[in-house]
Order: structure tokens, then C-alpha cells, then sequence
């Protein structure tokens, strides 16, 4: 038995040692290499077709690239949480929105609270420990989007 006989199992492999370095790397990039490992997988276990080695590489860079271009951002959305603020949650800025801090905010850094199961960067005049419930004061549309907060008092 010629295990090269088998391209369409190295290729579904390539493709699960993608997805598990992607737990590792942070930039949500890797996984499309192992969806372009698998779409080759497919192509030549399912499809039966004689693809030699260049034409194999080929489609393996193309289908990456194109779904990386195509779903990157989409996917990202999904599977990390959107770091923006729904249209729904800005309108209700005015009203007393409480949310916990995540991740230490000193004054003029940004730090991370925990507003309605999703993390967003959040920014402060004073120092905030981790624990502490704060009150979302501001929202700021830049490049940054970040939430301004304040301690509530009592805390």
C-alpha cells in the first residue's frame, strides 16, 4: 500500500493540523489554510479527480485565499464576538447600563468589561479593579470603539 496513493487523507490532516495551530494563533488566519486543506481533501477523495501535486497546491492557495478575502470577517464576528456595540445597546447608553470589569482600567489606558456575555474595551479617568461593576457613561465611534466607564458608587 503507497500511502500517496491517499492524497485526499494527507490533505484532510494538513488540514486538521491548520485547525489546531488556529487555537494557538490569534489572527483567525490559519483556519482558512485548513478549509483550503479540505476543500483539496474533497476534491480528490470525493470528486476522484487526478490532480498532480503543482495543481493540488494551486487550489489549496486559491481556495484559502478567496475564503480568507470572502469570510474572514463574518467568521471572526461569529466565532470571537463583535467588539462593537449593537445599535440597541447604544440608544440605552443614556439609560444606567452596569456591566463588570474584566480586565484592570487605569486612567487614560484601556482595560475590558463584560457587558452582556461579550467583552469590550473600556476606558477610564480613574483606577478600576478587576470585579468591579461600572456604569457605561460614553461610547466613542472611532477606530478604537471603546466604552467609557465610571465606578458606581457604593463599590
Amino acid at each position: 500500500m503507497n500511502i500517496f496513493e491517499y492524497n485526499y487523507l494527507i490533505w484532510f490532516l494538513v488540514g486538521l493540523i491548520f485547525f489546531i495551530l488556529e487555537l494557538s494563533a490569534p489572527g483567525f488566519i490559519v483556519f482558512f489554510f485548513g478549509l483550503g486543506s479540505w476543500i483539496v481533501a474533497v476534491v480528490l477523495g470525493l470528486f476522484k479527480l487526478n490532480l498532480n501535486l503543482n495543481e493540488q497546491i494551486i487550489l489549496f492557495i486559491l481556495s484559502s485565499v478567496f475564503l480568507l478575502i470572502i469570510l474572514r470577517k463574518y467568521l471572526k464576528d461569529i466565532f470571537y464576538g463583535g467588539q462593537s456595540v449593537e445599535s440597541s445597546e447604544k440608544k440605552s447608553i443614556s439609560e444606567n447600563i452596569n456591566a463588570i470589569v474584566s480586565k484592570k482600567i487605569k486612567p487614560n489606558e484601556f482595560g475590558e468589561i463584560k457587558f452582556k456575555g461579550t467583552f469590550y474595551k473600556a476606558k477610564s479617568n480613574e483606577t478600576i479593579d478587576i470585579g468591579v461593576t461600572v456604569e457605561v457613561i460614553n461610547y466613542e465611534k472611532t477606530n478604537n470603539n471603546f466604552l467609557e466607564v465610571k465606578k458606581i458608587k457604593g463599590d
